[in-house]
């Protein structure tokens, strides 16, 4: 028994198949390893199934409530942080205490980091979240002044111990 360390792909992408070969005195052909795991997934590369957030207000100064939906093809543990970015060119000041709204307080909590000048919210989950699941929540913010030419790109990530472990756009 052996093990090694790599780095998955960002994106989410099917199971590859995996083989062994082994060398030396004795060569032998190249041989399928056996998938184990229930999901038959060696080397699953964590994703979201579903990230979606839509707006309920688009008009310019007002107060627009934004609501994301998350789905994952991974568990992600307590104190998994979820960071949504690219939300730029709101009045929203920043804010430690941001408030949190939705369904599954017990799991984001009531309160999250709101950035203003990278339009970036971060949530430290309270449970764990389980992988295939829809999760909802909202938050409020201050539209600009003005309107915005061009939709932001706004992404998603969640990360533990500083290392980004699912990521989407």
């Amino acid at each position: 028994s052996f093990s090694f360390t790599m780095q998955n792909q960002i994106d989410a992408n099917s199971s590859p198949s995996v083989s062994i070969r082994i060398g030396g005195d004795y060569p032998s052909a190249w041989q399928l390893m056996e998938k184990l795991d229930q999901m038959r997934h060696p080397l699953l590369i964590a994703g979201f199934d579903k990230k979606t957030i839509h707006q309920s207000d688009p008009s310019t100064d007002i107060i627009n409530t934004l609501f994301v939906t998350l789905n994952s093809n991974v568990n992600l543990l307590n104190n998994t942080y979820i960071t949504i970015e690219g939300l730029v060119g709101t009045q929203t000041s920043d804010n430690d205490s941001f408030r949190i709204f939705g369904p599954f307080q017990h799991i984001f909590g009531s309160f999250g980091r709101w950035q203003q000048s990278l339009g970036q919210l971060v949530i430290q989950l309270q449970a764990p979240i389980d992988f295939g699941l829809d999760y909802v929540f909202w938050f409020k913010i201050l539209n600009p002044k003005r309107g915005i030419i061009d939709a932001p790109d706004v992404y998603i990530s969640a990360d533990i111990n500083k290392t980004r472990t699912v990521e989407g756009h």
